[in-house]
């Protein structure tokens, strides 16, 4: 997209444009790195602040591995998870493994057209439905509350590594 520095690692890259998409995020030459799930598997980024989840994965497990990539060495991370209704069931099986419910935010102008049904175990009445919120990790995968005003504006926070661009 117009405006932020990006590039994508997945498996139908060859090995030496993803290595260069990795080294240029790890520089601070880009912003973002889109990568797929299996291409992230293995990356270990010092002081990565947010994973941004699309989809989330059929595997509750592979969820943990996944937000793993940020708050690693007892630093604070963000993972942000986009959910649809269809992925309700994957969302439960996370929550369980977890050991406690994903917090949910929707956010305006983004309304599903389908709700993404209530999964707590103990909840009996209907869910107003939204996307789960982003929520902190530590380096052993344990999820804390978020905490108010860490992200700018509604969309994505940057590479702290990344160096200022001008226009």
């Amino acid at each position: 997209a117009e405006g932020f520095s990006a590039l994508a690692m997945h498996g139908d890259k060859p090995q030496y444009a993803r290595l260069a998409a990795f080294n240029a995020f790890k520089s601070g030459e880009l912003a973002y790195l889109v990568a797929t799930d299996v291409a992230a598997r293995g990356l270990d980024i010092e002081g990565l602040p947010v994973v941004i989840n699309v989809d989330l994965p059929h595997v509750a497990e592979d969820y943990i591995h996944r937000i793993g990539r940020t708050g690693r060495a007892g630093q604070e991370g963000r993972a942000v998870s986009l959910v649809c209704a269809d992925e309700a069931e994957n969302l439960r099986a996370i929550e369980a493994l977890l050991k406690q419910r994903v917090p949910r935010k929707e956010i305006p102008g983004f309304e599903a057209e389908h709700r993404v049904p209530d999964t707590h175990p103990r909840s009996q009445k209907k869910s107003k439905g939204a996307a789960p919120e982003t929520h902190k990790t530590k380096a052993k995968g344990k999820v804390e509350p978020p905490k108010p005003d860490v992200t700018k504006g509604p969309g994505l926070r940057s590479n702290p590594f990344a160096k200022a661009k001008k226009k």
